[in-house]
């Protein structure tokens, strides 16, 4: 099990050199440094650059919501 770790880790620095990786954007969002536990390396934690935090929707794009439907609800998700 560790090898395979090892192994994914290194496809994921593959990646990420070749820039190759999927990826959200995160806007809204900062890295702030951990205090270090013990022996660990310092981290960073993800947080809300702002009060308030990020906005996830979901729109049902199926064939039920196609035509009008998925334009009002497309024009309602960007007003």
């Amino acid at each position: 099990l560790r090898s395979k770790r090892k192994s994914l880790r290194w496809l994921f620095l593959a990646k990420k050199a070749e820039s190759k990786l999927l990826s959200y954007e995160l806007s809204g969002w900062t890295d702030v440094p951990t205090l270090p536990q013990s022996n660990r390396r310092r981290r960073s934690v993800h947080l809300p650059s702002a009060p308030g935090g990020p906005l996830i929707l979901c729109l049902d794009t199926s064939h039920s919501m196609s035509g009008t439907r998925e334009d009002i609800s497309k024009a309602v998700v960007l007003a």
